[in-house]
């Protein structure tokens, strides 16, 4: 019950958010992960932000942000009709006019709010579906000051990446940014609509070296379906980033044009000192996908491993690219050691504490050998982690 004189909307702040205005108004970090927070919660949450003058993290991941309101119930009309000796119900729904398209104004009114803190540092709003008209235009109205940006999984296409690119030009001291599980590279700003469309991706490596990232996470944005040109580009801008430690590339089709992205990037690693998390995972390093369609080919591996001692690489993540020329899907495919050989001669002069071969069907003789090449290095494999014997 609200006392009189007080602001209602207090209440209502309380009982959604689980936080008192109070609290809100001096609270340095703001967590409401999960919180099952919809469009209507997110504009009541963005007018209480602007009394807040000590915010500097927000966690806003997990919500229904730029989701519509959910479906009403549906009314049953029941009729009794007489079949016979008796009488038959017949139920007729009735169900209100529904739209499930995505909203913006949710996350507008949150990013304006944003806007106007000027302690902002650190902001996830990965999984709420940002992919709307005006949920995209408010990306561009980010804090310049941030420092940690996560928009993960929220179906952003090539429209969002470049409104997204305007933004990260004004944003020197961002150090981390995860933009995995998007649609980067794709047309249009229907998630069905799947023409390759590059351009954005190019345009966003242009911008990247103007912040300051020392982590990057671009998995699962398809970048290399359709041709290198967006992963070159990303190696060109790489190869301007001194800052970074960690970059996550997995799943993004790498390998699957032919070895001269994989050798981009990887002379682009060389020029990294501080570099020392990688993750290619789930890319077609070998030129086959993860079900063994295409031509196995070493080419690229080869390259990689032409490279790699001279990275200052520490964890690498290679799992699910058919190293060994067999997969999950085409286990008896004849294997070959090319790949295998190839890592055993460049990792015994890297600095690799850990290697992740996840889902490559090395077999056991394969990986005693790439054991003995690196003592002491931590293999992942499958399930289980091994530790060579020194």
């Amino acid at each position: 019950m609200v006392e009189a004189g007080a602001d209602p909307s207090n209440a209502t702040t309380e009982k959604t958010l689980g936080i008192t205005a109070a609290e809100l108004r001096d609270a340095k970090s703001l967590n409401l992960r999960e919180k099952d927070l919809r469009p209507e919660d997110a504009i009541a949450l963005a007018a209480k932000l602007l009394e807040s003058t000590n915010l500097t993290e927000i966690d806003l991941a997990r919500n229904y942000i730029c989701a519509p309101k959910p479906p009403p119930p549906v009314d049953f009309k029941i009729q009794w009709k007489r079949k016979g000796r008796v009488d038959i119900p017949e139920v007729e729904p009735r169900v209100e006019p529904f739209s499930a398209s995505f909203v913006g104004e949710g996350v507008a009114a949150l990013i304006d709010a944003f806007s106007k803190l000027g302690g902002l540092t650190s902001l996830d709003l990965s999984s709420n579906g940002i992919s709307s008209l005006k949920a995209v235009d408010a990306i561009g109205r980010l804090p310049s000051g941030l420092r940690s940006l996560n928009l993960a999984n929220n179906q952003m296409n090539a429209n969002s990446a470049a409104v997204l690119t305007e933004a990260l030009a004004k944003m020197p001291k961002l150090s981390a940014l995860d933009l995995s599980e998007n649609n980067l590279c794709t047309s249009g700003l229907a998630v069905n609509e799947w023409a390759s469309d590059s351009h954005a991706v190019i345009k966003l490596a242009a911008a990247l070296p103007s912040t300051s990232l020392a982590s990057l996470k671009l998995a699962g944005n398809h970048i290399g379906k359709h041709g290198q040109s967006g992963i070159l580009a990303l190696a060109d801008a790489f190869s301007k980033m001194p800052s970074l430690t960690e970059v996550d590339l997995a799943d993004n089709y790498i390998g699957r044009q032919g070895p001269e992205d994989v050798t981009a990037l990887f002379d682009a690693f060389t020029q990294l000192p501080k570099l020392r998390v990688l993750s290619l995972a789930s890319n077609q390093l070998c030129a086959v996908n993860h079900f063994g369609d295409g031509e196995w080919s070493d080419a690229a591996v080869a390259a990689l491993c032409a490279r790699l001692p001279r990275t200052a690489l520490t964890h690498l993540d290679l799992g699910y690219n058919s190293l060994s020329g067999a997969s999950a899907h085409r286990p008896r495919r004849e294997r070959t050691g090319a790949a295998v050989r190839a890592l055993c001669e460049a990792i015994g002069a890297t600095q690799l504490e850990e290697l992740s071969l996840h889902g490559n069907e090395i077999d056991e003789v394969a990986l005693d050998a790439i054991r003995a090449a690196r003592a002491g290095v931590r293999l992942l494999v499958d399930d289980d982690a091994y530790s060579a014997v020194a």
